[in-house]
């Protein structure tokens, strides 16, 4: 089977390797109830099963069609929330919310079992917009997990070649951070649309990238056991007291289950310029958290315990408006997704 394309979650006997054109979304016709869920190519980030496939989206059909089967899938629009879409399959069905840049974050549902999935507009991204320091998340099992998963931060730094020259990973409670060896470190091998296997001491995984409109670069792979989200490393900067957002969330736990997604807005009541932290008010029902930016490191955040709320660290994608966030506390154990609204 040609690197990057195999058989997806659903049964398929037989999975094709021809290499499909790539086309910018944003020229691509929309979902009526949706401007960012266009027509196009996209990656399907399967979190479950160390699995990215490519998949074909008619945004005005609302179908998702899976070119390593042809199965097709038929969405149907929430009347009363736009970019949020059902697959009410009875065998595949999920829940899908969509972002801003058309990334679309999927609770699939398999019977009793729940799982996170991803769809991200395809790109061929060059290499050289790779080449930096990277923050990333990682939910995933060790080799003492017992086949449970564990929230890990990564740092992760990429040179020419597709190949990673340095990288720690540190776990809550766990001091000094792990530093990588050099058979930890994942080399990646792309194929002609975008989709990259990743080599490492973790086993064989997958990877695919996205640049925003802000030309910042993301990244998503799969490996067996987990899967992790990356941001290039950039400086984060506090928000504008007064402004408010509104989101869907959603919290993963240690079997990789996933809650249904919960509707919040946030209120920005206070930064503090010297401390470079925020507090803000999650409007629905009053409570209060504040976030540290650029800590632990430069592109990641800090959340500090308090009543209702647990001490997080947090990734956060703007131009996708796509936020994750993990546990900082060893006793703690989860991992969040969040999806702005529009």
């Amino acid at each position: 089977m040609p690197i990057g394309f195999w058989c997806s979650w659903r049964f398929c006997p037989v999975c094709e390797g021809r290499p499909w054109a790539i086309r910018s979304a944003a020229s691509e016709p929309s979902a009526a109830s949706c401007a960012g869920f266009r027509s196009g190519k996209y990656f399907s980030v399967n979190t479950a099963d160390n699995m990215i496939e490519p998949v074909t989206v008619d945004a005005a059909k609302l179908t998702v069609t899976y070119q390593s089967d042809g199965a097709v899938d038929t969405l149907t629009a929430d009347s009363s929330q736009a970019c949020r879409f059902v697959n009410p399959d009875s065998q595949y069905g999920y829940d899908m919310v969509v972002g801003k840049a058309g990334v679309a974050l999927l609770r699939d549902v398999r019977g009793s079992t729940t799982s996170a999935r991803l769809l991200v507009p395809a790109q061929k991204v060059p290499a050289d917009q790779k080449v930096g320091e990277w923050v990333g998340l990682t939910y995933a099992t060790t080799s003492t997990s017992a086949g449970k998963l564990v929230p890990s931060r990564v740092n992760l730094t990429l040179a020419a070649g597709n190949k990673a020259t340095a990288g720690t990973r540190c776990y809550a409670g766990s001091n000094p951070c792990y530093v990588f060896t050099d058979a930890d470190l994942p080399v990646f091998t792309e194929d002609a649309n975008g989709l990259s296997t990743t080599q490492s001491s973790s086993g064989q995984g997958y990877s695919i990238s996205f640049v925003g409109t802000d030309g910042r670069v993301s990244m998503f792979t799969t490996r067996p056991g987990g899967f992790s989200v990356y941001s290039k490393a950039y400086t984060m900067t506090l928000p504008t007291v007064g402004s408010t957002s509104s989101y869907w969330d959603s919290t993963l736990v240690n079997t990789g289950a996933m809650s249904t997604f919960e509707s919040y807005s946030n209120r920005i009541d206070s930064v503090n310029t010297t401390a470079n932290s925020y507090t803000r008010t999650r409007i629905e029902d009053g409570r209060v958290d504040t976030w540290t930016i650029n800590n632990p490191v430069v592109g990641l955040r800090h959340r500090d315990a308090a009543t209702g709320v647990n001490e997080t660290i947090g990734l956060r994608i703007p131009a996708l408006g796509l936020s994750v966030s993990i546990a900082a506390n060893v006793a703690q154990n989860f991992f969040s997704l969040s999806m702005d609204r529009p």
